[in-house]
């Protein structure tokens, strides 16, 4: 694992109060040998209420029967079916059973309401109950409709989700077909240090369920923090991400979670400058912490201090370029986070302001004048949004909403 850092601009002309952007990220390796990886504790938590019949809940058992026969006997596992009550259908147990517990997920039947928060509680407290640091310890909760029953107000569940982050639980959460609640289902995994993902059909529910597996079977370091110290004038204007964040009165810390094999792991802020005069200057300290999974299977805490400095210059042949890296990782965050503005303006009716937004986002992109790939897609993904939002109502359903919200 490496920690290291990346401005847009280094070198700044004197005098001058400037904004800039910061990426602070890890890079991290390949994982360790497959015999040697670390132990799964998991608990899947699963939907059965009544609108799961049919397609939905046929595909679901194949894709829990997928992740059962891809688990090792290292591996813990625990089932939890809800719809208006809450049963467990498998204790946690090492995954030595597997034709057993596929067994009892074929008798998996629909029926009844969505006590979502019962059933996700359930599944945190099967894991708590083998919480190991050495293993990922993860809730996987999926869904296709709304919290009706039990606790149902979002922010409480998020903060809750973030609760039992801190405990050492993660929680990744799926949404299926278009009823659920895709503003809730994300909050909770980004507050819960997990993924969140928008199953279309229930066809592709076993990919999911593969790709899901495959992240969490290659895991090298977990509970990534990044702090952040400013000097004396520099501020933290904020982050282009959506990850947890605290300040406590010096840094302000950025929990990231998980982090996989071969993974770029970022945090963009965006700083303000005061002038400064000619010469170099310390900005920021940067702090990583995170556990590194060693090959014996255990963990090593470590942390990482890098300073910040930036050149400022009065010299009239000094180079002052944007670095394309962050430059490309801004703009797509950018474009994230005027997706979820326009969502959340056309919800109230405001297509035209919402348009607008994402058509705002896709001129930023064009003003590069950059011919780089994933930007020129981008860019025309976000026109072809607008154009739909133009169109008011008729071009604004469930699905493109889940879409673009999905996209945020």
């Amino acid at each position: 694992m490496q920690a290291d850092f990346i401005l847009d601009y280094d070198v700044l002309k004197i005098n001058t109060a400037q904004k800039i952007y910061l990426m602070a990220r890890v890079v991290s390796g390949a994982a360790v040998h497959e015999q040697k990886r670390r132990p799964l504790n998991l608990s899947l938590v699963v939907d059965r209420s009544g609108s799961m019949a049919g397609d939905k809940i046929d595909y679901t058992r194949q894709a829990a029967q997928f992740l059962v026969q891809n688990l090792g006997v290292n591996d813990t596992l625990s089932i939890v079916l809800y719809n208006d009550t809450v049963e467990t259908l498998l204790m946690p147990e090492k995954v030595q059973r597997k034709d057993a517990i596929s067994q009892k997920i074929a008798e998996i039947k629909p029926s009844g309401t969505t006590n979502l928060s019962s059933g996700w509680l359930e599944g945190c407290k099967l894991v708590a109950q083998n919480l190991d640091k050495p293993s990922v310890n993860r809730v996987i909760l999926m869904s296709d409709g709304l919290a009706n029953r039990g606790v149902t107000d979002k922010a409480q569940l998020v903060n809750m989700a973030q609760q039992k982050f801190s405990e050492g639980v993660s929680t990744t959460t799926m949404g299926l077909g278009t009823d659920f609640n895709e503003d809730l289902m994300m909050e909770m995994a980004s507050a819960g240090g997990g993924a969140f993902y928008f199953i279309e059909s229930p066809e592709v529910t076993p990919q999911i369920f593969k790709e899901e597996l495959q992240g969490l079977l290659n895991v090298v370091a977990q509970n990534l923090v990044i702090s952040v110290l400013p000097t004396s004038g520099v501020n933290i204007v904020g982050q282009l991400n959506a990850y947890a964040m605290k300040f406590d009165g010096a840094y302000t810390t950025f929990r990231l979670g998980d982090v996989f094999a071969e993974e770029i792991k970022a945090l963009v802020l965006e700083i303000t400058l005061p002038p400064y005069p000619e010469g170099t200057h310390k900005i920021v300290t940067l702090r990583f912490e995170y556990d590194e999974l060693r090959e014996n299977n255990t963990t090593q805490h470590q942390l990482i201090e890098l300073p910040v400095y930036i050149r400022a210059t009065n010299q009239p042949n000094a180079i002052v370029v944007k670095n394309p890296t962050v430059n490309q990782n801004v703009l797509l965050l950018q474009a994230a986070n005027a997706r979820k503005t326009a969502v959340q303006l056309a919800d109230k009716g405001a297509f035209s302001e919402a348009s607008q937004i994402l058509r705002n986002a896709a001129n930023l992109i064009d003003a590069q004048n950059d011919d780089n790939p994933k930007l020129l897609e981008e860019r025309n993904a976000l026109m072809q949004q607008a154009s739909e939002l133009e169109k008011g109502e008729s071009g604004y359903d469930v699905y493109s909403r889940k879409t673009m919200s999905s996209q945020s």
